[in-house]
């Protein structure tokens, strides 16, 4: 069972993930920002789960959670930032929910296994290898404005 003295937050920001051997996260209520690195390298992650009120992920707060498998991001949330889950190769199929506006640089660069994305009709912006080597991408829904 995780409790909140494995997260470090400051004002409404998580800061650092300090938690060891937990699979399952789910994030607690009351963030509008998961920050920088805030995940990065914690391999053991399969699964994270936000909630709403969240709305942006940090440049490498997830880079290098390679079990990753599952993340259910928040309908609230507006932007990712470059890196973020660079090297989660373990994601099969992520839907980025409508209101996501900016996918930054490389966020997504090394999700190997990634198959599936639907992207949003909200989204104005994809940064350079954004989705760069997910060799595994099948299927892609583009929303009709980009």
């Amino acid at each position: 069972m995780i409790n909140d003295r494995v997260f470090e937050i400051e004002n409404t920001v998580l800061v650092s993930y300090c938690g060891e051997n937990e699979e399952h996260i789910t994030l607690p209520e009351g963030l509008t920002e998961v920050g920088e690195y805030a995940f990065a390298d914690h391999r053991e992650i399969k699964s994270v789960t936000m909630p709403e009120g969240i709305v942006r992920i940090g440049q490498h707060a997830f880079l290098g959670c390679e079990q990753l498998r599952e993340v259910k991001l928040p309908d609230s949330l507006k932007e990712i930032r470059r890196f973020a889950f660079w090297e989660c190769g373990g994601i099969e199929r992520l839907i980025i929910p409508d209101g996501v506006t900016f996918i930054g640089n490389s966020a997504f660069r090394g999700c190997d296994m990634l198959t599936e994305l639907i992207l949003p009709d909200s989204i104005e912006n994809i940064g350079e290898s954004a989705f760069s080597d997910c060799y595994s991408l099948a299927k892609v829904n583009i929303p009709k404005g980009l």
